[in-house]
């Protein structure tokens, strides 16, 4: 991109122009990767997220789990026990 500007604008003569050079290559370049954020990553983001960690593999939309479907009567029944400190009742 700086051979590019070098060759458009010609070679600068000053420090100032070797500045305005690297600051024009600067902005150009922030602009095309925010317009590549905008209209290439952030929508294909969406899409990915929504299709989710299956991707295509899998067979029918995507649906959200009931929030108790994975629960038992007991809350820790199926979770292992974890070593740990020991807690003592005071009384």
């Amino acid at each position: 991109m700086i051979r590019s500007l070098i060759g458009w604008l010609g070679p600068p003569d000053t420090q100032i122009g070797i500045v305005k050079i690297w600051l024009l290559a600067l902005a150009i370049s922030l602009a095309i990767a925010a317009a590549a954020y905008h209209w290439v990553e952030h929508p294909l983001e969406r899409v990915l997220r929504r299709a989710g960690p299956g991707g295509a593999r899998r067979a029918g939309p995507a649906v959200a789990p009931e929030p108790d479907a994975g629960r038992t009567a007991e809350p820790n029944a199926s979770a292992p026990a974890l070593p740990g400190p020991e807690k003592k009742s005071v009384q």
